[in-house]
């Protein structure tokens, strides 16, 4: 018996030895069966002890009944063969289930893999590569393009009257539409291209210019409705407009704005002017009749408006024209346009800060979020981009973000105004985090002045 159980743990360790060798080596799930196999042989050998002094015992009562006695021995084999066979299906049971948790648990693991890729490097609404992921792909096409001695082209991407479909529409159509737009432009780029989302309604495209713009000219479905979707190129090409990755994305960005201008033919500027002076009429009409002297009036000025020489002069005029103090007026900024001219930019506002004018930043975190550059400007004022605000409660990440900003932002003694707010639980964590104002549906919806 002890041979036989020798024998035994050689073929058990040749059959195991065999699969680690056509499997995953070390790795593979049969090591773990090694000390079973010493276990089951241990058992076998006790077993085999036990047996023999039975046998023994049985053979010195035979003595008195040799045809018991022969019986008996002719058992024996039986009885080995049964305690073997039921040790052999324990070890073949835990093996099993050994494995199979095993292999639940590798299934898993890749799945978390799979999960941790997918979050670091894709853009959670629209699955687009998100900016790390973009950047990463943009510096290999600039280093093939070295070597090769070849141009790439990036295109910066604006949907235009985006607001206009979320204040109309809500935000699910908001979302439905971003998620048609990458799903319309992810199939009709190249492999070679990537795609990705900015922030907002920005997105970076290494792809044919009229590729794009054919895509976008079919109309898009949102609520049961047709909507024809319109948008606005930048294109900056290396090695012309930049070397570097971050200077070919910011210049393709700038070559956008300056498109709106050619795009519009310049209607933006008077449509920007009637804005301002009708937004000043209306504030002085409200503060004579209910609202009293506190009330100011939030006032958007595109970039290109801003851009202008007399953007001075139309702010003046309009305030003069119905006898609002400039207290009362808060202009609202995007980001790219405080890194597009920087001296200038900042020469302006300075001198239009000195009449009591406030500046703020609308939509902040859709573009460059850099709270540095805010020290070299008269701003006041912070507005988080509603895409953080509505993700507040459900995502930890954009509550990191949300609170992240809000800090920072009082430590340059700026104020903070979420914008997007549409429930009390959101209202609360806004509350929680230190931020004092708020703007959305939770108090009312867009309202139209009654004529």
């Amino acid at each position: 018996m002890r041979r036989a159980t020798s024998v035994m743990l050689g073929t058990l360790v040749l059959a195991m030895s065999g699969l680690i060798a056509v499997s995953e080596g070390l790795h593979d799930e049969a090591v773990v069966a090694f000390p079973r196999g010493s276990d089951f042989c241990q058992h076998v050998r006790v077993t085999a002890r036990v047996c023999q002094s039975t046998a023994d015992h049985s053979d010195r009562d035979s003595c008195a009944n040799s045809a018991a006695a022969g019986a008996g021995s002719s058992a024996q084999p039986g009885v080995h063969f049964g305690v073997t066979a039921f040790f052999v299906w324990l070890l073949a049971s835990d093996l099993r289930r050994a494995m199979d948790r095993l292999e639940a648990d590798k299934q898993s693991l890749m799945e978390s893999n799979a999960g941790i890729e997918v979050l670091a490097h894709r853009e959670t609404l629209t699955n687009l590569p998100n900016r790390a992921l973009a950047r990463d792909r943009l510096s290999q096409l600039l280093a093939q393009a070295k070597r090769d001695n070849a141009i790439t082209a990036v295109l910066f991407l604006d949907l235009d009257n985006f607001k206009t479909i979320n204040d109309s529409l809500g935000h699910a159509a908001e979302d439905t539409l971003l998620c048609q737009v990458a799903e319309r432009l992810s199939a009709s780029v190249r492999d070679s291209d990537t795609f990705s989302r900015e922030g907002g309604d920005e997105g970076a495209i290494t792809a044919a210019a009229n590729k794009v713009m054919l895509q976008l000219a079919q109309p898009f479905v949102l609520n049961g409705m047709e909507v024809l979707g319109t948008a606005s190129l930048g294109e900056s090409v290396y090695p012309r407009d930049g070397t570097d990755t971050e200077t070919l994305l910011k210049n393709a960005d700038l070559a956008m704005y300056r498109a709106k201008v050619a795009e519009r033919t310049g209607l933006i500027n008077k449509v920007g002017s009637w804005v301002l002076a009708f937004a000043c009429q209306q504030m002085q009409a409200w503060r004579k009749s209910v609202m009293g002297d506190r009330m100011v009036v939030a006032i958007n000025v595109s970039p290109i408006q801003f851009r202008r020489d007399d953007i001075e002069r139309e702010v003046a005029n309009a305030l003069t024209s119905c006898g609002l103090p400039p207290s009362a007026v808060e202009l609202e900024l995007t980001e790219s346009l405080l890194v597009a001219d920087t001296q200038h930019v900042s020469e302006v506002l300075q001198r239009m800060g000195a009449q009591g004018i406030k500046f703020a930043i609308d939509d902040f975190g859709t573009g460059y979020s850099n709270l540095g550059y805010l020290q070299h400007f008269p701003i006041h004022l912070l507005k988080i981009d509603q895409s953080f605000i509505r993700k507040l409660v459900d995502s930890p990440n954009e509550s990191g973000i949300v609170r992240a900003v809000i800090e920072m932002a009082h430590c340059l003694k700026l104020e903070v105004v979420a914008e997007g707010v549409e429930d009390a639980d959101t209202l609360q964590r806004l509350i929680d985090n230190g931020c004092k104002f708020g703007q959305g549906h939770h108090w009312a919806i867009a309202l139209v002045e009654p004529t």
